[in-house]
């Protein structure tokens, strides 16, 4: 709309601040609120991941004390026997028995420790405290395929980010706003103007300083979740190297074990 011709220069001036500014305002606070439902859905999604994780640890956890305790239970078995035939002294016998009461203890406090994560993803979903949860099986991403370095994770936070459009989205607006106070030269006749120009230009300045600070804050931030990512994907080929050997141990053991030369609680116990 043409006020030129209609009003003086500085009633077109905050009419041209109501026209343009304000929805301006009003579109960067509807964005950062639509962002923000995003972002808030994502973290809802990994944090649901990770405590379905956390419970398959949790079951895998239980399984392997309750095996451990079993297998401590036919250990002392095994060492009463000796006892009573001689074999052993008691206070080898009492050292099976500490690690079999040892191990169940360890298997109540697994049981425990897994019925409180149940009751804490209940929560997390909003249902009921003691409601048996279902298996949810959430798709995993075994192959992760980095770049060669960290910049391109960088350069896509850098115009991803909510807090960088907003701070970006603010400079915009603060820009618009001086060029309609700068219009017919507003911003030097009028004292109130005049005012609310230097506060706009000290705003820019402190926006510009916080755009600049925030993207070394986030360069700093991908630098060193990229490094840990790296090393947890060193640590997952070495768990792996680790898992294989361990299996080539145990059939040899098993081998040996089928020709009769261990106990099957050898085998066990590397199981």
């Amino acid at each position: 709309i043409e006020y030129k011709n209609y009003y003086p220069n500085d009633y077109i001036a905050l009419l041209k601040i109501s026209e343009i500014i304000q929805p301006m305002r009003a579109k960067l606070q509807y964005d950062i609120l639509f962002k923000t439902y995003n972002n808030t859905k994502e973290v809802f999604k990994n944090t649901l991941r990770d405590m379905i994780s956390g419970l398959y640890s949790q079951e895998a956890g239980l399984n392997i004390s309750r095996l451990k305790m079993e297998l401590e239970e036919d250990k002392y078995k095994q060492a009463l026997a000796k006892y009573d035939a001689g074999f052993i002294i008691k206070n080898e016998l009492d050292l099976a028995k500490l690690d079999m009461d040892t191990a169940k203890v360890n298997y109540k406090n697994a049981l425990r420790s897994q019925e409180n994560f149940k009751r804490e993803l209940n929560t997390f979903l909003g249902i009921g405290i003691n409601r048996e949860v279902e298996n949810a099986v959430l798709p995993l991403n075994d192959n992760i395929n980095l770049d060669e370095d960290s910049g391109a994770y960088i350069m896509s936070a850098l115009e991803n980010r909510t807090e960088i459009f907003q701070i970006n989205e603010t400079i915009n607006i603060i820009k618009e706003q001086m060029t309609i106070l700068e219009e017919n030269r507003v911003n030097t006749i009028y004292q109130a103007f005049r005012k609310q120009y230097d506060g706009l230009k000290d705003s820019l300045k402190e926006n510009e300083l916080k755009l600049q600070k925030t993207k070394l804050d986030i360069q700093k931030e991908i630098e060193t979740s990229y490094i840990k990512l790296l090393k947890d994907k060193n640590n997952i080929s070495s768990l792996e190297n680790a898992i294989s050997n361990q299996k080539a141990n145990y059939n040899n053991l098993l081998s040996m074990y089928n020709q009769g030369m261990v106990l099957k609680t050898d085998t066990d116990v590397l199981k």
